[in-house]
Order: structure tokens, then C-alpha cells, then sequence
């Protein structure tokens, strides 16, 4: 890929095709080395149209959603990869790649859960991805795995909204009083790193918006 010329050569259509074939492929080793590829090429602004066309980003989608937490989580990886280039982002972003980022947000895997939210962190990073990315759904499955009987992921969906309050833009928009009680709430959880977490994820969020503002919940 280091060759600038050679790149309309080797990427043709059918070259394009395969690097498609081999995303599914059965053999994992094969698939996480494409996954490696996919990023590499993100390096290289000219082939971004030649290859993360409609096809490729639809395969990426079903790899979000894949059984196999194995999958989802690199796939994960090429969209955090994918951050830097700001002419990717409408492409790559598509209601389709948001919308299955919330379902994995609801994963039956821990895993899965936890690595969404480290990758809604990363995403805080360009900010020309916050409109796209946090909107009320979002947010609301945020504020849902609050409530997930896995002390980590309650832990992570904590440090997420603390990281989400440091961007002004962002915070205005996500914090209500119902997300304020729900956080006040946890620090009386039974995993001691969840409550510690929610002690400063609050005073986070009501030292931002100014405590006059939830003056009542102080006394709830």
C-alpha cells in the first residue's frame, strides 16, 4: 500500500470483491487479517472510495451483530480506526452501523458491552462524530446499562457518561434529572468500584451543570 501508483492496479473490482469474501470467510485467521487490512488501507485517502463502498460497510454491519463476541469486537476496531478520517465517517456511519452499535450495547455478552462503550469513548475524540453518534437512543441504552446485572459493565456505562460530560457539547443534551438519579442511586451499589464511580460520575455531572440546578436531588 505504500506505493501511491500501484494502488488503481492491485485494487480492482475483483480484488475489492475478494477482500469482501474473505470478511465472512470460515477460517477466523483469515477474517482477523483482513480486519487488518481494512485499517491499513484507512491510511491510504485514496482508497477509501475504491473499498469501503456500500458492500463493505454492509458486511462490516453484520459482524457488529455477529454471535460470535470474537467478531464483534474487532469489527469494532475498524470503525474506532475509522475516526480519523473525516470522509469516512458518512459512509461508515450509516443508521445502520449506529443502530447495531446500540444493539451491542445490549449484548447478552459482557464483553461485548463493555468494549461498545470503550469504543463510544474513543468516538468522543472527533468531534464531528457527536451528532452522529450520541443521539437519544444512544444515550438511552447508556442510561439502560446502568441497571445491567454485571458490576463491570454498571462500572463502564459510568466512566462512559463521566467521559461524555467533559465534552460541553454533549452534556447539555444527555443529562436529565432521571439520568442524575439513576447515577445518585448506584452509589449505594453492593461492587464497591461501581459505587466509587458513581460518587465521581455525579459529582462530575452536577459540578458541570451547576449545583443550584439539582439543589432537590441533594435531599432525595
Amino acid at each position: 500500500m505504500a506505493y501511491n501508483n500501484l494502488h488503481d492496479l492491485i485494487f480492482i473490482p475483483e480484488m475489492i470483491a475478494s477482500i469482501q469474501v474473505t470478511l465472512v470467510d470460515e477460517n477466523k485467521f483469515v477474517q482477523f487479517q483482513t480486519f487488518d487490512t481494512l485499517v491499513a488501507a484507512m491510511d491510504h485517502n485514496n482508497l477509501h472510495n475504491l473499498i469501503f463502498n456500500s458492500e463493505m460497510i454492509s458486511i462490516i454491519q453484520g459482524l457488529l451483530t455477529d454471535e460470535d463476541v470474537f467478531l464483534q469486537c474487532p469489527a469494532l476496531d475498524i470503525l474506532v480506526a475509522s475516526m480519523d478520517h473525516n470522509d469516512l465517517h458518512g459512509p461508515i456511519f450509516t443508521p445502520g452501523i449506529i443502530s447495531a452499535i446500540q444493539g451491542m450495547m445490549k449484548d447478552t455478552h459482557w464483553r461485548v458491552q463493555i468494549h461498545a462503550l470503550k469504543t463510544l469513548i474513543a468516538f468522543l475524540n472527533n468531534n464531528d462524530l457527536h451528532n452522529l453518534i450520541f443521539n437519544p437512543d444512544m444515550v438511552s441504552a447508556i442510561q439502560g446499562m446502568l441497571a445491567d446485572e454485571d458490576e463491570d459493565v454498571r462500572c463502564q456505562a459510568l466512566q462512559t457518561l463521566e467521559a461524555i460530560i467533559h465534552h460541553g457539547d454533549l452534556c447539555g443534551r444527555i443529562i436529565n434529572d432521571t439520568l442524575i438519579l439513576d447515577i445518585q442511586a448506584l452509589q449505594g451499589d453492593p461492587d464497591d468500584n461501581v459505587r466509587l464511580q458513581a460518587v465521581t460520575t455525579f459529582n462530575s455531572a452536577s459540578g458541570y451543570l451547576g449545583l443550584s440546578f439539582h439543589s432537590s436531588l441533594f435531599h432525595t
